[in-house]
């Protein structure tokens, strides 16, 4: 895959779509993780990855809060047989809403093309196992971009990932509000040279 630094606008990102179905809060959970896996890397240049919206089912420019992370190369681990993952942690936990579309974006910096995810493809046998893939695992798919703003769909093949959610334990807690050192006041009547809106 090629990718690109994330203020060039353009490049070669690959990115892959998910739907979340969060059956126990319908409205939405928070993603912590995820697990990537790939075949090989740059020996120095890293990799950005992106959680962003989807519009009309395609991946969209918008990246959700605290959804981006850089990768050293060294982070990036490695295998032949896709079962080395490399762990994605996002600085907060990153909020999704329930039955909504999102992806995820890999972009190597400098778009360099050295990098190589693992995908399944529908109809071919699975890598470690050798058991034929004929239904698709999730409801997503892969594109592929030569600008980062136009995608095209690769409708029988998935990167593989594993995204880990935040489960949360209900306790109570109190929060201790203070306000600045300035606050404002509206007055009935003012008495003396002052200007309204005047920081007194």
């Amino acid at each position: 895959i090629d990718g690109i630094d994330d203020d060039a606008g353009d490049g070669d990102p690959l990115a892959q779509t998910f739907i979340i179905k969060d059956r126990d809060n319908a409205s939405g959970m928070f993603i912590t993780k995820m697990d990537l896996y790939f075949q090989t890397k740059d020996p120095d240049l890293g990799m950005t990855v992106q959680i962003r919206t989807v519009e009309n089912g395609y991946p969209a420019r918008k990246i959700l809060p605290y959804g981006q992370v850089h990768l050293k190369s060294s982070e990036v681990n490695l295998s032949d047989d896709g079962t080395a993952a490399t762990t994605v942690s996002f600085p907060s936990p990153v909020f999704v809403g329930g039955g909504l579309e999102y992806c995820f974006v890999l972009m190597p910096d400098a778009n360099n093309p050295n990098y190589n995810a693992y995908v399944r493809k529908t109809g071919e046998a699975d890598l470690t196992t050798g058991t034929n893939l004929n239904v698709d695992g999730f409801e997503g798919i892969m594109f592929l971009s030569s600008n980062n703003r136009a995608w095209k769909p690769y409708e029988d093949e998935d990167i593989k990932f594993t995204i880990y959610r935040a489960n949360f334990n209900s306790r109570q807690g109190t929060v201790d509000y203070q306000n600045n050192d300035f606050e404002f006041f509206t007055l009935g009547s003012i008495n003396g040279t002052f200007a309204q809106g005047e920081r007194v």
